[in-house]
């Protein structure tokens, strides 16, 4: 993970973004200070004592999810251009940034998302793509609109980026909420499809517990009962 997000990070740097990050303190003090050199807004948190998927995952994410909240919001300060958010370990993504940020660079879009195509949505596990099939369905029956809302990247306006601070829970639900709000508030949306990764190599190595469909379908529906929570607090009048 270290060595992708730091892939990612010098990614960015070559293609001239300025970089708001939050992550925890990792036992590899270099990934830390690379990542206070590299950003321009940065925020590391505290690693858990014994993290591991079953015991500390839900802990760690709030740490993560709650810090993210706050640098959004700072970055949304910061610009009078575009903020696009993504997970560090997506180093494959980063020559797409400017497919899913030119709508609102250009005027024509507030909020963005990067879409997956059907054959790069195929290639997750099965588990994971009936889940995200039911929690989009479910988000796209209450907007309107259709489309895939849990890929992971997407991109704001800084107007549509500061109504982050407006959700106060530390869950999965952080970076749903601008997106939904900006829908519902008649902002201009526009889906991007764009060339979908099969799930990391990383991630196909998780220990036994986590890579099982049980504990797979558990950990999606903790980040996914956030989801759902910010979108109706979104839609809420």
């Amino acid at each position: 993970m270290n060595e992708m997000i730091s892939k990612t990070i010098r990614r960015l740097r070559a293609r001239g973004y300025r970089i708001a990050g939050i992550h925890l303190e990792s036992d590899e003090s270099s990934l830390s200070q690379e990542f206070r050199e590299a950003c321009d807004l940065s925020s590391i948190q505290p690693r858990p004592k014994g993290l591991n998927p079953v015991t500390n995952a839900r802990k760690a994410s709030q740490l993560l999810l709650g810090g993210l909240r706050d640098i959004m919001a700072a970055a949304a300060r910061e610009t009078a251009r575009a903020i696009v958010y993504m997970e560090g370990d997506k180093f494959s993504f980063v020559p797409q940034v400017g497919a899913i940020a030119e709508p609102i660079l250009s005027g024509q879009a507030d909020a963005t998302l990067a879409v997956r195509s059907p054959r790069g949505f195929s290639q997750f596990p099965r588990v994971q793509q009936l889940v995200e099939w039911g929690v989009n369905r479910y988000i796209g029956s209450q907007t309107g609109i259709r489309t895939d809302y849990l890929y992971g990247p997407r991109a704001f306006s800084p107007e549509v980026a500061s109504l982050v601070r407006e959700y106060r829970k530390d869950d999965w639900g952080v970076m749903t909420y601008p997106v939904i709000a900006a829908i519902a508030r008649g902002y201009r949306f526009e889906p991007v499809e764009v060339s979908g990764e099969p799930q990391p190599a990383y991630m196909q190595k998780y220990d036994a517990i986590m890579r099982s469909p049980p504990g797979h379908l558990i950990w999606r529906s903790i980040q996914n009962i956030g989801i759902i929570r910010a979108a109706r607090a979104a839609l809420r009048p």
